[in-house]
């Protein structure tokens, strides 16, 4: 992760405030003075105007707006970011790339606009240059697992996912949790070359490392293929923690950490709670022990008070951000908005580029009427991680624009958002993520007009259960016919109307 300035949050904010006609400047980047006086106020009317035009599918038009927008004010990063999209969707690849290209460098428009470029290099057979926009996006510090199944789907087209494996080294022996993201990594390589009982040896290895870590413990759900969850994987854990007294895992917190995960998973709660219990006994000064308990009880209503385990975690160790992150879910779990809000604030002044830390943050704004404020923080969420793995980002950002009375434009910022895929993508990214994806219904792209499919766009291969990996998944199945795709009675209120 880059380190960044203290205003570093507060620029992202201003920059999304201005997407699709927020009035403002883009001042990240210097730019050379025009014949005429920058404008922004016709700049943003422009913006406006361009996005009616997008949500009419009016694309020739929204294009000459856009080009306006810009020569009103040069080096708006919103209008350029607009123009090099609607030019990529009509054809024009190669201007598109030059205008993407010219906002990598700038935030918040980087991760958006790689993928952008990586979609535009696929599609001219540049498979070299897609291989290393993918490999930058996987490799930039977010361990975003979306990511990384492009980049081993890309590998698969071209023929490289052994070379690959073989880029990647032998195992990594630093028994560090800062290796277990390499081992998970390795893990999917494993399994996409059909050496599953490898691919597992690895994924378990990356959850003794860090099995407090919410990505590891989602990779390796998606590895083993969840629901359901093979008790081959809880025998392998068990035989690898008893196989080896002396190692790290098993010395210290780690191990209960891990069989507790895969117990709770597994339906064998009670005995989920006593792992983790006795690792709290026993190392009450680890804030990995604190932060797993919380979650195992924000997955169980009624079991204990996980925002106290939140908050025994930052007191131990202020400075992590997955801690922040977690308080403010719980708060918001049980409607304490002003605290969810403070606790957002804590990750994303820690963190900036936290997307999850501007969706509770979105959330909590939401829920005290600040509705325009929410929306610009659903927006960051989005430009700072446009997969969305738990689908609160979608989903708020549709409430959102719902209570503004402005509802089509949901689907219209989605495909702005992030480029188009083939289905035959969808399908690959849906093989890497565990294999759970059916038919091309749950596979449905985040670019479908319709609602629903918009915020369910990973379908089963994505969306967590509501309290996190912990969580129970029996009332969040996601159930596809095919004709539409429908949420259980849990969710279903999620949706807006």
């Amino acid at each position: 992760m880059k380190t960044r300035g203290p205003c570093a949050s507060a620029l992202i904010l201003l920059v999304t405030s201005l997407v699709w006609g927020a009035e403002g400047t883009d001042s990240l980047r210097g730019v050379a003075t025009p014949v005429q006086p920058p404008d922004p106020q016709r700049a943003a009317a422009l913006r406006r105007q361009a996005q009616e035009q997008r949500i009419q599918g009016e694309r020739q038009a929204e294009i000459a707006s856009l080009r306006a927008a810009l020569k009103a004010l040069p080096g708006d990063g919103n209008a350029e970011f607009g123009l090099a999209v609607a030019l990529a969707e009509e054809g024009g690849g190669a201007e598109a790339r030059g205008r993407f290209e010219s906002l990598v460098g700038r935030e918040p428009y980087r991760i958006v606009a790689l993928e952008h470029v990586a979609a535009l290099d696929r599609a001219a057979g540049r498979m070299t240059d897609e291989l290393a926009r993918r490999r930058a996006l996987s490799d930039d510090g977010r361990r975003d697992l979306a990511d990384l199944a492009a980049l081993n789907a890309a590998l698969k087209r071209a023929g490289r996912l052994e070379s690959e494996l073989q880029r990647e080294g032998g195992a990594p022996d630093a028994a560090a949790p800062d290796r277990a993201w390499e081992r998970l990594r390795r893990a999917l390589l494993l399994q996409a070359l059909g050496r599953e009982g490898d691919a597992r040896i690895e994924a378990i290895q990356a959850l003794l490392l860090d099995p407090a870590d919410e990505t590891i413990r989602r990779g390796v759900l998606r590895l083993a293929g969840f629901p359901p969850f093979p008790p081959v994987w809880e025998s392998a854990l068990r035989e690898r923690i008893g196989a080896a007294p002396d190692a790290a895992a098993s010395q210290d917190e780690r191990g209960d950490l891990a069989l507790a995960f895969v117990l709770a998973i597994r339906g064998k709660r009670d005995e989920a709670r006593a792992h983790l219990e006795s690792a709290r006994a026993r190392f009450v000064d680890r804030t990995s022990v604190h932060l797993a308990l919380g979650d195992f009880l924000a997955a169980s209503p009624g079991a204990g008070d996980a925002a106290e385990e939140f908050r025994r975690a930052i007191a131990i160790e202020p400075a992590r951000v997955a801690a922040h992150v977690a308080l403010a879910k719980a708060l918001a779990s049980r409607g304490s908005w002003t605290e969810a809000e403070r606790a957002a604030l804590d990750a994303i002044a820690l963190d900036p580029e936290r997307g999850s830390a501007y969706v509770l943050l979105g959330e909590a704004r939401l829920a005290t009427g600040l509705r325009e404020e929410a929306l610009t923080a659903f927006r960051s969420a989005l430009f700072l991680d446009p997969h969305d793995p738990s689908g609160r980002g979608r989903i708020g950002l549709y409430r959102c624009l719902a209570s503004l009375g402005r509802a089509a434009e949901g689907p219209a910022f989605l495909t702005w958002l992030l480029p188009k895929e083939p289905d035959a993508t969808a399908r690959e990214r849906a093989a890497f993520m565990g294999g759970r994806c059916a038919d091309e219904t749950c596979a449905a792209s985040l670019r479908d007009r319709d609602v629903l499919r918009a915020i369910l766009a990973s379908g089963k291969n994505d969306l967590e259960p509501p309290g996190g990996p912990f969580g129970e998944v029996e009332g969040f199945r996601i159930l596809s016919d095919a004709s539409a795709i429908r949420l259980t009675k849990q969710t279903r209120n999620e949706v807006p109307r």
